[in-house]
């Protein structure tokens, strides 16, 4: 999958409640348990019919990214 991929999947159709999500500093990917990209959502949406959360945002900055990508998460 692209870079490109990755975040339009990521950013779109996000079930969480928007409480949750309002404020957070970081969008983390992960999938089979290893992180695989981090973003800075700059922008919310949520869509009332669907009660799904969209963001805008960009790649987190360079240190951020250094910090999380490719660590193994462990889900418990």
């Amino acid at each position: 999958m692209s870079a490109e991929d990755l975040y339009e999947v990521t950013r779109h159709d996000l079930r969480l409640r928007p409480e949750r999500v309002l404020n957070a500093e970081l969008v983390i990917v992960v999938c089979n348990c290893v992180i695989l990209e981090v973003y800075q959502p700059k922008k919310w949406y949520a869509d009332i019919e669907t009660g799904r959360l969209t963001f805008e945002g960009a790649l987190a900055p360079f240190d951020i990214r250094q910090k999380y990508l490719n660590m193994v998460q462990v889900v418990i």
